[in-house]
């Protein structure tokens, strides 16, 4: 399960959702396809061939965006974060791979709320709930910006999602 962290400065929020760090088998599977597919052609250039032919440049090329792929697969259920920064009426939205960031997107807004997601019905965080909601159930977080809803991939129990809206809102 997935869980947040929060953090206040003076004028902005930082949102962190952050996966249970998963290990075993295939993690490590994962993570030693991508290093082998990447040391596999220079090993093979090195020991069995005499010298670099225009077939073998394209044998490298597509062993390093194929282990590139498994590399960043690795990085993502090892490490990865996904980053909701709130400030002066923008939010800022990235994935965090621990050693490089990626899909940075920014968005102004006027007016926003957090919502969350039951089925494919939206509700607001901060507003009453119905009582067949159960709050321990999985749902995305989303940020209601104005007339756009920007959402996180990775999923919160409905009663941490209703907590963040309480500090975030409270600190408004």
């Amino acid at each position: 399960m997935n869980y947040y962290k929060l953090k206040q400065s003076d004028d902005s929020f930082c949102l962190k959702i952050v996966g249970t760090e998963r290990g075993g088998c295939a993690l490590a599977f994962i993570g030693g396809v991508g290093v082998i597919m990447f040391l596999l052609p220079i090993v093979v250039t090195i020991f069995v061939m005499k010298g670099l032919s225009l077939g073998g440049s394209i044998s490298w090329l597509f062993a390093w965006l194929i282990s590139g792929f498994f590399i960043k697969l690795y990085l993502w259920n090892k490490y990865g974060e996904e980053i909701f920064v709130i400030k002066n009426n923008e939010l800022e939205v990235y994935n965090d791979y621990k050693f490089y960031k990626e899909n940075h997107r920014y968005y102004q807004f006027s007016e926003f709320d957090i919502t969350f997601f039951v089925g494919a019905e939206a509700f607001f965080a901060n507003k009453k709930m119905k009582d067949d909601i159960n709050k321990e159930q999985l749902s995305e977080i989303g940020f209601q910006l104005d007339k756009e809803v920007v959402s996180s991939h990775k999923e919160l129990p409905i009663s941490q999602i209703i907590e963040i809206a309480k500090r975030i809102k409270d600190k408004k």
